[in-house]
């Protein structure tokens, strides 16, 4: 942790929901235990951030049992990005001007996708 600011890697997949008792199984079998299960629903909004530092990921989710959270992140390519992304992440914070989010065409430059509410 950086102040608010969190950088780490991440290594994610995808599975389809069938085999999610499979996944459990892989992730156990590495020695592995399951201590807690939530449920997570949302919306997940992309913007077009430039900088070179590619879209801003906005994430409004609800997770039972603990209210609702708003997570923010780029996905980089470099670790050497990583000081830019914390620099415009907490320049916006701070009030910076950053990207219109509607487009010349005056549509909305940022898309949104609802999460889904898969236990994990």
């Amino acid at each position: 942790m950086d102040g608010d600011i969190e950088a780490n890697e991440e290594f994610e997949f995808e599975t389809d929901e069938g085999q999610f008792d499979r996944a459990v199984a892989f992730v156990t079998s590495l020695g592995y235990e399951v201590v807690a299960k939530k449920t997570k629903r949302g919306l997940s909004y992309s913007l077009a951030w430039g900088d070179g530092l590619g879209d801003l990921t906005i994430e409004l989710c609800e997770v039972s049992t603990l209210g609702w959270f708003i997570e923010m992140e780029f996905v980089l390519e470099k670790r050497a990005q990583v000081e830019d992304a914390k620099r415009a992440l907490a320049a916006d914070h701070h009030g910076r001007d950053h990207p219109d989010p509607v487009d010349e065409d005056g549509e909305a430059a940022a898309t949104g996708d609802e999460l889904g509410g898969v236990e994990r």
